[in-house]
């Protein structure tokens, strides 16, 4: 009889176990290891491009700041305690010899296609995730650094009077519009999420 009972016990519990495995999840629930590792690397590689930029001298963008217009960035340079901080004049104290920007115009690149690249791979592993406002908000700000940062070498090459028409500043750009497209991706994502959830 004792048996009875514990083998009906034993029978119910994995009946509730195999019950709760194979009950459906609902879509959006629960985030895989994968998505988790996904999110962490573009907000990482976004916040390390603003972080280098800003480091080097290439941009004076930082996520607070990131609220001030970019036209007003690139056209002013961004305001400290009543100044205007002229970027390119602060670069080129810094890198007076016209190999050493072009060497960071090549650096720059890098961080720039790595940035794009691991932000496009969340996009195409992760199609189902909607939730990006973060990824977006990172990726935003990694822009305004590189967007300024090209202005700052085309600036301070040409106040070395070399031309700023070169094959490295011309891929650093078209790496920069790229990673204006793919950041406006996660726009067009995040918006398509809220329309359909309105």
């Amino acid at each position: 009889m004792k048996r009875l009972a514990t083998g009906l016990i034993i029978a119910v519990t994995l009946s509730a176990c195999a019950t709760v495995e194979m009950a459906p999840m609902q879509p959006g629930t629960l985030m895989s290891q994968s998505e988790m590792q996904d999110r962490s690397a573009v907000k990482l590689s976004a916040r390390k491009l603003s972080s280098v930029f800003s480091t080097e001298g290439w941009s004076r963008i930082n996520p607070s700041e990131k609220s001030q217009s970019a036209v007003n960035i690139l056209v002013r340079g961004l305001k400290k305690t009543g100044k205007v901080i002229d970027p390119v004049r602060n670069y080129l104290l810094r890198r007076s010899d016209s190999d050493l920007i072009t060497a960071d115009i090549k650096r720059a690149d890098e961080y720039v296609v790595s940035t794009t690249q691991t932000a496009r791979e969340f996009l195409q592993n992760n199609p189902n995730a909607t939730d990006i406002g973060a990824e977006l908000s990172n990726l935003e700000t990694a822009l305004l650094s590189a967007r300024q940062a090209e202005m700052v070498f085309k600036e301070a090459l040409i106040a070395k009077g070399l031309s700023a028409d070169n094959s490295d500043l011309t891929r650093l750009t078209t790496s920069i519009d790229d990673l204006r497209d793919v950041t406006n991706a996660y726009g067009t994502r995040l918006r398509g999420s809220s329309s359909s959830a309105s």
